[in-house]
């Protein structure tokens, strides 16, 4: 009797999740699993939210003009919830994004049909109109993380989808859309690229409840000023990455072998393709730094233009969204940072506000950044696994690092 009041609790109170394949709050038993797994394999379930009908999904690179403006226009009109904030992300920002990973992107978007009744000199037609009202993109990342139950000191290696700018119109029923376009484009993803089992989910604000983050932490809001900054020691150079200069982001992170082992720096490393990473920066939404010196590279900072304008403050906002410290001197690192927001803020002056993640290496360099600027606000933030348990959930912030 106790457990069928359980199960029906569950059902009532997590109608959504509990029947999708997550690392749940109530899943007492998988706490004791030593190491992650996927949860379903294979062909994934079906709920009664899977809506084909309504909900399309597309090979991005293969969507026709109409459908594309269609992504795009719901992106911007839906995907910020506030009228304060303009959201000025173009269609071929999106583009760039969704573009240069070595496997495909996807989007859906959820339709209804519109009937409209039309009268000519021959009589009364039904004209039928397919009108969007919602939306959902993923993308390609690489999942790198220690399975510590092995005790093995190298990255176990696989590939996850990233969902973003799920989005519905607010005049609609945006609980049931959600679902519908989150459960559908999942379904399809995988039915299109079996190989990749694995999503990754981020929420912002109000976490999702009933469900295990695999990581947690605060993102801050702070007023951006241009101030004066320390300069660097000598030997040390803040140089920006370009096409023609990625080498030394695929040096760190593939090839060269001489650098402290990226193990020692983080437990899991979630980033692009450098396909991807080219794609941004060409399109000026991805800033990407190099702290280096005497043929060592000391650190990486990662910064996005959110696309986020504030019509009181008439700017725009700069996000930063992580960061590797690979030298043993935080004070430097920490200059390196403020020498990079100087460079950004000399070339385009219109950044007003700053995001900062609270994740991985930016948590050694917020305390420092604290002492001299106050947050306006701040915000809780998660990411989410989908269809893989990670017993450890949620883990440290400062051992996460993810670039997306």
């Amino acid at each position: 009797m106790i457990l069928l009041f359980i199960f029906g609790y569950i059902k009532l109170v997590y109608p959504f999740w509990n029947n999708q394949p997550v690392y749940h709050s109530y899943d007492l038993l998988r706490r004791f699993y030593k190491e992650p797994f996927i949860i379903n394999q294979y062909t994934p379930g079906k709920t009664k939210y899977l809506d084909s009908l309504q909900v399309k999904t597309y090979n991005f690179r293969e969507m026709n003009n109409d459908k594309r403006k269609e992504c795009t226009n719901a992106i911007q009109c839906y995907f910020l919830n506030t009228d304060k904030i303009i959201h000025t992300i173009q269609d071929l920002d999106i583009y760039a994004i969704l573009s240069g990973q070595s496997k495909t992107s996807y989007a859906s978007l959820y339709c209804e049909n519109h009937y409209i009744q039309s009268f000519n000199s021959s009589g009364s037609n039904i004209i039928t109109n397919n009108v969007s009202f919602g939306t959902i993109t993923s993308r390609h990342l690489n999942f790198w993380y220690v399975n510590k139950y092995n005790k093995k000191t190298c990255f176990t290696e696989m590939p996850v989808y990233f969902f973003d700018y799920l989005c519905v119109n607010r005049h609609k029923e945006q609980v049931s859309i959600f679902r519908k376009l989150l459960q559908t484009h999942e379904y399809n993803q995988r039915i299109f690229h079996p190989d990749v089992p694995v999503s990754l989910l981020k929420k912002e604000i109000q976490l999702f409840s009933g469900v295990v983050p695999f990581v947690k932490y605060n993102t801050y809001t702070y007023k951006l000023r241009n101030s004066r900054v320390q300069p660097l020691p000598k030997g040390y150079f803040i140089v920006e990455l370009n096409k023609e200069n990625t080498d030394k982001y695929t040096d760190f992170f593939y090839t060269n072998p001489d650098y402290c082992s990226k193990t020692e720096l983080y437990d899991v490393m979630i980033f692009p393709d450098v396909g991807n990473i080219i794609e941004m920066i060409n399109q000026k939404l991805l800033h990407v730094f190099c702290l280096y010196g005497n043929d060592q590279i000391y650190g990486f900072y990662f910064f996005k233009d959110a696309k986020m304008y504030y019509e009181e403050l008439e700017g725009n906002t700069l996000h930063f969204i992580a960061s590797i410290m690979n030298c043993l001197s935080p004070p430097v690192f920490y200059n390196g940072f403020t020498k990079c927001i100087q460079n950004i803020l000399k070339k385009n002056e219109s950044y007003q506000m700053l995001l900062f993640e609270n994740l991985g290496h930016n948590t050694i360099l917020l305390p420092m950044w604290n002492k001299k600027y106050s947050p306006i606000f701040d915000n809780q933030t998660a990411y989410y696994l989908y269809n893989m348990v990670f017993p450890e959930s949620s883990l440290p912030n400062k051992r996460v690092f993810i670039l997306q």
